[in-house]
């Protein structure tokens, strides 16, 4: 009887309160405004709910109660309920039955005894509704359990990540311009992890929302990138998303036949810890495979380990002030991506790498006719040049950006430059030691074919002699001899 006299009292209190807003329905006990959901879900718990809560007399909880005006009668009715409530007033506007209201709140804040009577009556109707509303299977499969209150808890965490999703992509659209707040969706598909992760960079690195906002598709490089603190260094971003493809756009409408090819944004990069620092996998992005490892930054420059031969790494642009590491040479790049300097060996264990013609030809082509920014120069002849080896392939020098420059024909295929290749190999495969060091130097700073190429060979770690000359130093001018 006692519980049946405060149910009256309880819902005398709720129609009284609500009468003004929203109709009556004959079998709950009566409806909540819209405008008292949304007051209910910012207030904090009053103090006459905390008095129902811990077993105060229910006389002077209803007393007090009813000395407390309509607002705040309202915030302590809709408090119980909090939780269902933003998740209601989250995915609809429309109002929402007091039944609902009690059934969710009076899990937490009720007698069992009278929480059990509430949801055998409307709590099934309640729970469905929930459970419709999220996407979580292990939300299902608990409530089909009958763990009702777990699943409650379970989709409590999915009204929380709408939430946070809604909040998140404000922020976003009013960071961002509106271009790249759309591109942003299609690449992160509205992820609330993503979503914070680049709210929480660009709070970190605010030139970051500039670059974007200027570069919408700088976002699918981000994306790729979000594994690792690369993320945040605009230059990786723009040779990425940039540096990478020019090559690949100017010179092919389609793969070149018998190779693996990429763009930058094939690539996805991952941070691991290091015995010493940090290092940063890169991989294929649709195979998973590991093509190599980068430590380094901008200001002191990228270091790359290639993780196989042949790798496809090589044949993107080269990276600016980059060392790249293969099986049998290091390489090392200037501000503009170029090869600066090769050092590459061999020994008795020396194997020629395959050739691409057809591949190696638009390589040589492409830094021929394009500067460093991939503009087109203005051309008035042909030139001797052939698609040239740093690296040869007898040592084997791979076909690819980091290894091709277009060289003199005269000087590339004979003389003290070819004599010097040949002395080295013949001296390796008998059981020596040779290390070959190559600088190159470029007339300008948009030219992408080297003017001059300094040569230091060493055998078992001296010097060289081939043919009288000492390898030590010996400057190759790369003359441009035009074709009448």
């Amino acid at each position: 009887m006692k519980t049946i006299k405060y149910k009256i009292y309880i819902t005398t209190i709720f129609i009284s309160l609500f009468t003004l807003f929203i109709p009556i329905q004959a079998q709950v006990i009566g409806f909540v405004g819209k405008q008292a959901v949304k007051q209910g879900a910012k207030s904090t718990l009053k103090q006459t709910a905390k008095q129902m809560a811990k077993g105060v007399a229910r006389k002077n909880a209803i007393t007090s109660a009813t000395k407390i005006l309509s607002k705040e009668a309202i915030q302590e009715t809709t408090e119980l309920t909090a939780k269902k409530v933003a998740l209601e007033m989250v995915q609809t506007a429309s109002t929402k039955s007091v039944k609902e209201i009690i059934e969710s709140g009076a899990k937490k804040q009720i007698k069992k005894r009278i929480t059990s009577k509430l949801v055998k009556e409307s709590g099934e109707e309640v729970l469905e509704n929930v459970i419709r509303k999220t996407t979580k299977e292990e939300v299902r499969n608990l409530a089909r359990e009958g763990q009702k209150r777990i699943a409650f808890n379970a989709s409590n965490k999915v009204y929380k990540t709408v939430l946070n999703e809604a909040a998140q992509k404000e922020a976003i659209e009013k960071t961002l311009n509106k271009r790249a707040a759309e591109e942003w969706l299609k690449y992160s598909g509205g992820k609330e992890a993503m979503n914070k992760l680049l709210l929480d960079d660009i709070a970190e690195n605010p030139h970051l929302r500039k670059l974007f906002s200027n570069n919408p598709q700088l976002l699918e490089s981000y994306c790729n990138m979000a594994g690792s603190n690369y993320r945040k260094d605009i230059t990786m971003l723009r040779y990425v998303g940039e540096n990478a493809n020019k090559a690949r756009e100017k010179l092919y409408s389609r793969s070149p036949k018998k190779r693996v090819w990429l763009s930058g944004n094939d690539l996805t990069y991952q941070d691991i810890p290091g015995a010493n620092e940090a290092r940063t996998i890169i991989r294929h992005k649709d195979t998973g495979e590991i093509l190599g490892y980068q430590t380094g930054n901008a200001k002191d420059g990228y270091i790359i380990e290639l993780a196989k031969g042949n790798n496809p790494l090589g044949d993107l642009y080269p990276m600016s002030n980059t060392t790249y590491r293969g099986t049998n040479f290091t390489s090392t790049t200037d501000r503009y991506g170029r090869i600066i300097k090769m050092r590459y060996f061999a020994d008795k264990n020396v194997t020629k790498a395959s050739r691409d013609k057809n591949h190696i030809g638009k390589i040589k082509y492409y830094k021929s006719d394009y500067d460093v920014l991939g503009n087109q120069k203005f051309r008035t002849g042909t030139y001797d040049d052939i698609a040239g080896h740093i690296q040869p392939d007898s040592w084997g020098g791979e076909s690819n950006f980091l290894n091709i420059v277009p060289q003199n024909n005269a000087m590339n295929a004979k003389g003290l430059w070819k004599d010097s290749e040949m002395a080295g190999l013949r001296a390796a495969k008998k059981g020596g030691n040779v290390v070959r060091e190559i600088i190159l130097e470029y007339p300008d700073k948009a030219t992408l074919r080297p003017s001059t190429m300094k040569v230091t060979q060493t055998l078992n770690g001296k010097i060289q002699k081939v043919k009288g000359q000492m390898m030590d130093g010996v400057v190759f001018k790369n003359e441009m001899v035009k074709i009448n």
